[in-house]
């Protein structure tokens, strides 16, 4: 269950529960949601490395790759354009550079979750 070490308390999975609190004070200070390149980094970023960031991770790209098939339907407009900047952002996580030499935000959860979660496993 909990136990308290010097470093906090741990879950079951030996996750520190202060690290995580850490990295979701970073992610709300500086992810902006309203951002849509920042969107299309963090979606680069997960999509790039989903097995770093755990089974959820791994069901969201599995379901990604059926979001291409949306293309199909009759969609807004607005819908539609959000769906293709996705997609481009899905697309460029399969090419050999890093997510932030495409999008221009300053919020990286790769580099979040490194510096949080490094030797926790993750």
């Amino acid at each position: 269950m909990f136990r308290s070490n010097d470093e906090g308390f741990e879950l079951n999975g030996g996750l520190n529960i202060i690290s995580w609190i850490t990295a979701l004070q970073e992610l709300y200070e500086k992810f902006d949601p309203n951002d849509l390149e920042c969107q299309k980094r963090l979606i680069c970023e997960v999509m790039k490395e989903p097995e770093y960031y755990g089974s959820a991770a791994q069901k969201f790209k599995a379901g990604f790759q059926y979001a291409k098939y949306l293309e199909v339907l009759s969609l807004p407009d607005d819908m539609r354009e959000l769906l293709d900047e996705y997609l481009d952002a899905n697309a460029r996580s399969e090419q050999n550079k890093e997510c932030g030499d495409f999008f221009n935000c300053h919020y990286s959860i790769k580099d979040s979750f490194k510096r949080t979660f490094s030797g926790n496993g993750l």
